[in-house]
């Protein structure tokens, strides 16, 4: 994998955790809303969790493409 590649694929992972970041404030203001009594989005609480774990698998795919080499033969150097 070239620099320019794997730059990249840790750029990914760098723009994913952001939005982990962001997802995980939105759900824990939920979650303390409905602690203090209010009434809670359950299904935009289901779509925020799995865009969490979207952005927790593109985060691995992202750092595994950038720190794994190719094996010999692949067509790569």
């Amino acid at each position: 994998m070239s620099v320019k590649e794997r730059t990249k694929s840790l750029a990914k992972a760098f723009e994913e955790i952001d939005r982990a970041k962001t997802l995980l404030k939105e759900i824990e203001s939920s979650v303390e809303f409905a602690a203090a009594g209010g009434a809670i989005d359950l299904g935009g609480l289901v779509d925020k969790t799995f865009a969490l774990k979207d952005a927790r698998e593109s985060i691995l795919v992202a750092v595994v493409e950038a720190v794994c080499q190719p094996s010999v033969g692949a067509g790569q150097k």
